[in-house]
């Protein structure tokens, strides 16, 4: 599905309109990157800002959040994380997986892939090669 998605996002878009029984629109946006893969440029600090966030909800401390909001705590904190902390991750940055593994996935895996082929009735034998 998302191989097909990529391939011709305007396929699925028009199929998602028909099923909506909506006009036909494509934005101008329809082949953008959205979502980008990020990586963090400080870890200590991505994992305060994390534990922050995790010992917030671990203790119930859900009161003190109206207050970090007002006082500009926690916008700061998520622009950090989000904006300053980051940097684009290339494509050439990606690791691949060795081919003992890729196999022994795909043989873990290759029930569910049948029966994903047969709900979705789509030919995924890409993903057994």
């Amino acid at each position: 599905m998302f191989d097909g998605v990529k391939e011709n996002p305007e396929l699925l878009y028009k199929e998602v309109l028909d099923f909506l029984n909506t006009d036909e629109y494509f934005p101008d946006s329809l082949h953008e990157k959205s979502n980008k893969t990020k990586q963090n440029k400080n870890q200590i600090l991505n994992y305060f800002i994390t534990s922050s966030r995790n010992i917030i909800h671990k203790h119930n401390l859900h009161y003190i959040k109206p207050l970090l909001r007002y006082s500009g705590i926690s916008p700061v904190a998520e622009y950090i994380r989000d904006h300053l902390n980051v940097t684009s991750k290339g494509g050439s940055s990606r690791r691949s997986l060795d081919d003992d593994s890729i196999r022994m996935l795909q043989g873990y895996y290759s029930k569910e892939i049948d029966q994903l082929e047969k709900l979705i009735d789509t030919d995924l034998s890409h993903w057994r090669a």
